[in-house]
């Protein structure tokens, strides 16, 4: 799925556009990468796990949502990776970083399971209502590395570039959460919602 050829950035003016990023897409980015490397205490209450797991599943939409504006329709008014890249970068982008099959499906529960109130959100707690926290955030930072490497530098503020490295060096550091032996599905933060 290609994004429209005629969508304009709703930022017409490059400064504007790298303020916009420093504050709203590095927030975004430095709250999914703080959700997806912090751990949660096994004594935490249950409001503190929802609140880490709905955090975490936020900000994995939003960013979902930014990086693969081809795989998601973006409306008039939203910001998008691909408002960042020049465009002989743009074809590049589309075919170096589609979405794997288990993030447009985290991408489709968070609409439903955390945006709406919904008939498809998952009852009781059976496996697939899991989430792969560590698998997602690795694969979002992935894109988020090829986002800034082919990114017009001009766009791209300190700030930004900074989360992008900070959370490759987060998630480098990490240690995978054990994986449960019959379903394979990560064990950790993202069990519970």
């Amino acid at each position: 799925m290609s994004t429209k050829e005629d969508r304009a950035c709703p930022i017409s003016n490059p400064v504007e556009l790298r303020t916009y990023a420093e504050e709203h897409v590095a927030y975004e980015v430095q709250m999914f990468l703080e959700a997806a490397t912090t751990g949660l205490p096994a004594d935490a209450s249950w409001f503190r796990k929802m609140q880490g797991i709905e955090t975490f599943v936020l900000h994995l939409r939003n960013l979902a949502y930014f990086l693969h504006p081809h795989h998601f329709t973006p409306r008039g008014s939203d910001i998008v990776a691909t408002d960042f890249l020049p465009q002989a970068n743009r074809a590049q982008w589309e075919q170096s970083i589609a979405p794997s099959e288990d993030l447009k499906d985290a991408k489709r529960r968070a609409d439903k399971e955390l945006a709406h109130l919904t008939t498809s959100r998952i009852s009781g707690m059976p496996p697939s209502k899991s989430w792969s926290t560590f698998d997602l955030a690795r694969e979002i930072n992935s894109n988020l590395t090829t986002f800034l490497s082919l990114a017009d530098e001009r766009l791209i503020g300190p700030v930004l570039r900074s989360a992008i490295s900070q959370g490759a060096t987060s998630l480098s550091l990490a240690t995978p959460p054990e994986r449960c032996p019959s379903t394979g599905q990560s064990s950790g933060l993202g069990d519970e919602l």
